[in-house]
């Protein structure tokens, strides 16, 4: 449910699990993290942090669990620098583990603040991010990160395997239309934006914005060629 971007629905499966029985430490502070990402991805920031705050408070401070869950609270808070703080220490840490990846290459991305946009520092997080994990987000976020590269054939391949693997989710479909565009495919194109309106109408407005965009870059403005969301 989570990686079909179902977060309403996933949140009661993870509250569920973490109150089992028997549930190790370690497995109810994921539970709790889960469902804050979940509370994230719905724009209620408010039990985002609460369940970030109640996962962190099951290990001891400056160990790598309350390290991430604690870089979570301050993200959420708009405390970026601070965050990102912690998750060095937490990558210093366990260098291998999905969650210090997944946000230190969101944060170079500028997912929180534009200060801290440096695609090329992020690459190398979202790589290993999904090879540990191999989840719908960790490979939209690659995708993304290889489009602000202009590597448009890498943000394809991956764009592509999630539009295979995920049906129906109407922003791959468009970020597909913009990367053929890029790639001067403007049939293929025109198809993924067609595909896109027809599910969600709305789509209509961005597929304009982003042509009249492409319009000025071609005038000589520039374009910023950050991945919509």
């Amino acid at each position: 449910l989570l990686n079909a971007a179902k977060y309403e629905e996933a949140i009661p499966y993870f509250r569920e699990a973490g109150n089992l029985d028997g549930v190790r430490k370690t497995t109810r502070a994921l539970m709790f993290r889960n469902q804050a990402q979940c509370y994230l991805a719905l724009q209620m920031n408010d039990s985002a942090v609460k369940y970030s705050i109640a996962a962190a408070q099951l290990f001891e401070p400056e160990s790598y669990e309350y390290l991430i869950n604690m870089a979570d609270v301050d993200l959420l808070s708009g405390h970026v620098r601070e965050a990102t703080e912690k998750l060095e220490k937490a990558f210093a840490i366990n260098p291998d583990d999905v969650a210090a990846c997944n946000s230190l290459g969101l944060i170079y991305l500028g997912e929180y603040d534009y200060e801290s946009y440096s695609p090329e520092k992020a690459l190398p997080f979202n790589q290993k991010a999904f090879q540990i994990n191999r989840d719908r987000t960790t490979e939209e976020v690659l995708s993304r990160n290889y489009f602000a590269l202009e590597k448009y054939e890498d943000c394809e391949k991956h764009l592509m395997n999630i539009y295979s693997t995920y049906r129906g989710m109407t922003d791959v479909t468009f970020s597909l239309g913009v990367v053929k565009w890029k790639q001067n495919q403007f049939a293929m194109a025109e198809k993924f934006f067609e595909e896109a309106i027809a599910a969600d109408s709305s789509y209509r407005l961005a597929v304009e914005e982003f042509k009249f965009m492409q319009t000025l870059e071609q005038e000589g403005m520039e374009d910023p060629a950050i991945l919509p969301e």
